[in-house]
């Protein structure tokens, strides 16, 4: 919040509301969602006064070359935008460009990233944790898991009392271990002394 207020501040030129943030502990060097320092938009805009101020603040001190996420320092956007004085002011005072010292700048750069990551992480991990979606796993986990036991064990003494109830209707029929003979058998028609169709032929009546 008070880094793009900073920034906003300096793009405008008001140094009176800049000053009032730093006076109140703020500090002039901090970057926006782009790594953006107050002395990038100020050396943008051509802001003189803001970038003189900036650069010769001593607690705590600005420094001329900070990195913005795209790899470049407040010279090079005061050189990009044609601000020619905030260009010599930040050559004053030791403002590169990006080109001019590679090595430091790309060390600069890994270092700002390391820190973003480092600040995101414990956000997005509690954002991951404390979700809706994940609450709302766990309530239905520990609602489901005794009722899933029950039902698995009620199924499992339905099965015991099935088999149970098997077997004593395959000893009942003489075959307790093959239930193969009683299938056959209650499938079977009835025998008949006949030997025919299986019908009693209709006696005839004299």
């Amino acid at each position: 919040k008070f880094s793009i207020q900073m920034c906003a501040h300096a793009a405008q030129g008001d140094l009176a509301k800049l000053t009032t943030l730093v006076r109140n502990g703020i500090d002039p060097g901090i970057g926006d969602y782009d790594f953006r320092t107050a002395l990038h938009l100020a050396a943008s805009n051509e802001r003189v006064s803001v970038v003189e101020y900036l650069l010769t603040l001593d607690s705590p001190p600005v420094d001329p070359n900070r990195l913005d996420r795209f790899g470049g320092t407040a010279l090079d956007d005061a050189i990009r935008h044609g601000a020619t004085t905030a260009t010599a002011l930040l050559r004053k005072h030791g403002g590169v460009q990006s080109s001019g010292h590679c090595d430091q700048l790309e060390k600069q750069r890994k270092a700002l990233e390391a820190l973003a990551k480092e600040e995101r992480q414990p956000h997005v991990t509690g954002v991951a944790w404390h979700s809706g979606e994940r609450r709302a796993a766990a309530v239905l986990r520990a609602e489901l898991r005794p009722r899933l036991a029950h039902a698995a064990h009620t199924l499992e003494e339905s099965l015991a009392e099935l088999r149970l109830r098997l077997h004593m209707t395959l000893s009942l029929w003489g075959h307790p271990d093959d239930p193969l003979p009683l299938l056959q058998t209650a499938e079977s028609p009835p025998a008949t002394s006949g030997g025919g169709s299986g019908m009693e032929s209709p006696q005839k009546v004299t």
